[in-house]
C-alpha cells in the first residue's frame, strides 16, 4: 500500500478502476491511467502518456519498469523506481527526469518478452547516462517481487552486469 500512496494512487469509483497519475519529465501531470480489478488498462479522456514517479526522492542510481505496477513492486522492495506506459514510448520523458533528477545511473527493467527487450534497447541510448537492461528471472518484476525477490537479491542478480557508458 505505500508504494502505491507513493504513486499517488487513488480509486477511482465513478471508474470502479485504480487511478495512476502519469507526469512527464518534468514532474506536471500529463494524465490519468485507470485499471480495473481485472486488469483491463484505459485512460481519463484527454490524458497523455506520461511516466509513473514516486514522491520518495530519486536516488542516483534508479530502476525504469513497463507499466505503474512494476514500479509499485520495486518501490515495495525498497528500491526506488519509475515506470513507463509500456515496453516503448516515453523515452524523452524518462530522459528529461533523469536529466532533471541529476539522476547518474539506470537500470532498465525488461520483460522476457522480445517486444520488452526491444524497448529497453532503445531507451538506453536516449538515457545519456551509465545503464544497463536487466530481465528478472520471472514473466515481469512484479510476478518476481510476488515470488518473493528482495531488494539484495536484486542487487546480487544486477551487480556483475556490465554498465553501458552513454
Amino acid at each position: 500500500p505505500s508504494a502505491l500512496y507513493s504513486l499517488g494512487v487513488a480509486w477511482a469509483a465513478d471508474r470502479k478502476a485504480w487511478a495512476f497519475p502519469m507526469y512527464d519529465g518534468y514532474g506536471n501531470t500529463i494524465g490519468i491511467r485507470l485499471r480495473t480489478g481485472d486488469g483491463k488498462k484505459f485512460a481519463v479522456t484527454g490524458s497523455r502518456q506520461g511516466i509513473f514517479v514516486s514522491s520518495h526522492a530519486p536516488s542516483p542510481e534508479i530502476f525504469i519498469t513497463e507499466g505503474p505496477t512494476d514500479c509499485a513492486a520495486l518501490l515495495s522492495v525498497g528500491i526506488y523506481a519509475i515506470g513507463r506506459p509500456s515496453c516503448l514510448g516515453c523515452e524523452d520523458m524518462i530522459r528529461d527526469f533523469v536529466r532533471e533528477k541529476r539522476i547518474k545511473r539506470a537500470v532498465i527493467v525488461a520483460d522476457a518478452d522480445e517486444p520488452g527487450q526491444r524497448g529497453a534497447e532503445k531507451l538506453q541510448p536516449v538515457l545519456r547516462v551509465q545503464s544497463k537492461i536487466w530481465t528478472p528471472p520471472a514473466k515481469d518484476i512484479r510476478a518476481a517481487v510476488i515470488a518473493g525477490i528482495d531488494a539484495k537479491t536484486i542487487g546480487a542478480l544486477t551487480k556483475e552486469i556490465l554498465w553501458n557508458n552513454c
